[in-house]
């Protein structure tokens, strides 16, 4: 009988499934790899360009995990190649489509070989009417991205619609005077790029939209840092 192990983090309890033989729990060096690959993922969403090239070179030196199921050999090295990409890019746009690329390379290998996590969303309204809308921008930002490595067609859809109906900018940015034209237009591509992604039924589509949607968001915060605000 196969067995479980439930993790539960925040909104999201997460449903590992092993095989008969295999631990309950989920091998470290997997973990390892979810860890390194979230870590690359908020340092691209926040623009920190820096920490996301010094997080994927662990990457490209690391040995290869040994509970990788065989023949998962190419799809670990596409995650060295987006890897390598990260660290020789010259623009957030670029890491963030290879930072895209390394989650549907996740999701792919789970969905080949069933061995990835089984998603249970939670939901927004057991977080609280209170939340601050960049929180909730967030929470819908981090379920489209489980959509990717999971795969999980039930994530994607609740990130993509929470997304379209949560506000882009902190409140007190959108309360100040002098917020201007751009970064308006940049919530208003952030929606766009939400109807698309509510859409797209490919994992590499999504990926490319998801890519699209990270450089944006570090486009924004990176103004919004500049503008002195606190994210």
């Amino acid at each position: 009988m196969a067995s479980r192990h439930l993790i539960v983090s925040g909104a999201l309890a997460l449903t590992l499934s092993s095989c008969a033989h295999q631990p309950a729990t989920p091998p470290a060096s997997m973990w390892q790899h979810y860890q390194r690959v979230g870590e690359i993922h908020y340092a691209v969403v926040q623009g920190n360009l820096r920490d996301a090239q010094a997080v994927a070179g662990w990457f490209i030196g690391r040995e290869p995990a040994p509970s990788l199921p065989p023949g998962s050999e190419r799809l670990d090295s596409q995650m060295r190649t987006y890897a390598r990409d990260i660290v020789d890019a010259n623009s957030m746009e670029e890491v963030a489509t290879a930072t895209a690329n390394m989650g549907r390379t996740c999701g792919q290998c789970h969905e080949t070989y069933g061995r990835g996590p089984v998603l249970r969303i939670g939901s927004m309204e057991n977080l609280g009417d209170d939340m601050a809308e960049m929180t909730r921008h967030k929470w819908a930002s981090d379920r489209m991205w489980d959509g990717l490595i999971g795969p999980s067609d039930s994530s994607w859809a609740t990130g993509t619609r929470e997304w379209s109906s949560s506000s882009m900018l902190p409140g007190e940015v959108r309360e100040q005077n002098d917020v201007g034209g751009e970064l308006h237009g940049l919530e208003a591509q952030l929606h766009g790029l939400g109807q698309q992604a509510a859409a797209e039924k490919t994992l590499q589509g999504r990926a490319a939209i998801y890519g699209q949607m990270m450089a944006t968001c570090a486009g924004c915060h990176t103004r919004i840092r500049e503008r002195g605000n606190k994210m």
